[in-house]
């Protein structure tokens, strides 16, 4: 059974470290895809692993799209600033269930991951997607589309609420992000940090619909 990693990315030039780093810890079967905007689809068409973001151009966006491109039965929710340790990927897969269909992965930094209440990064059964929607009110496929920020916070709420979320924090998937130290703070960084405040507006007027 095919599990599709999802890879939205603004740094292409991280793309062939990613693809060595998955095939080296992922002894499962997978298909790795990198969900890339219009500007360098292009130039990277030749990848068999590109795929283009048609919709709205920021990280809910792509997921979507990539969900909407794709077929596997079960989809990560990825990023170009992780590190896929071995295990990460059967581990996950074992807390799924007739009852669990997201399974979050262990990033070793945000304080609700770390403590099995919450997850940025998760394992999804496309089974449930198809059946309930990721949003509580079936205003998109997957993740309601934020600027950057909370759309994780709001797709994982949703599923506590439904009581199909399981953590695994054995399953570990490192983010290595500009706030440990563990990256350069860029321009990528630098946009989602510019829309914080606003994705944070929007996620509280939304948070009565599933809380």
């Amino acid at each position: 059974m095919t599990t599709a990693i999802f890879i939205p990315t603004l740094r292409v030039n991280r793309i062939e470290k990613i693809i060595a780093n998955v095939k080296q810890n992922t002894p499962e079967d997978y298909k790795i895809y990198f969900i890339v905007e219009a500007d360098v689809y292009d130039k990277l068409k030749h990848f068999d692993e590109i795929l283009l973001n048609k919709r709205s151009p920021t990280y809910s966006g792509a997921i979507n799209s990539a969900y909407e491109q794709t077929t596997e039965p079960y989809f990560y929710t990825g990023a170009d600033d992780l590190e896929f340790q071995r295990g990460w990927l059967t581990k996950t897969l074992e807390k799924m269930s007739d009852k669990i269909s997201v399974v979050g992965t262990n990033d070793l930094m945000n304080k609700h991951v770390l403590a099995g209440e919450k997850a940025t990064h998760y394992l999804v059964k496309r089974e449930y997607i198809e059946k309930y929607g990721g949003t509580i009110d079936n205003s998109f496929p997957v993740l309601y589309e934020y600027k950057h920020n909370y759309c994780d916070w709001e797709f994982i709420e949703t599923a506590q609420k439904r009581g199909v979320f399981s953590p695994c924090l054995e399953a570990i998937v490192k983010h290595n992000h500009w706030t440990r130290g563990r990256s350069d703070f860029d321009e990528v960084y630098r946009k989602s940090e510019s829309t914080k405040n606003d994705d944070k507006i929007t996620y509280e007027s939304r948070r009565h619909l599933w809380k």
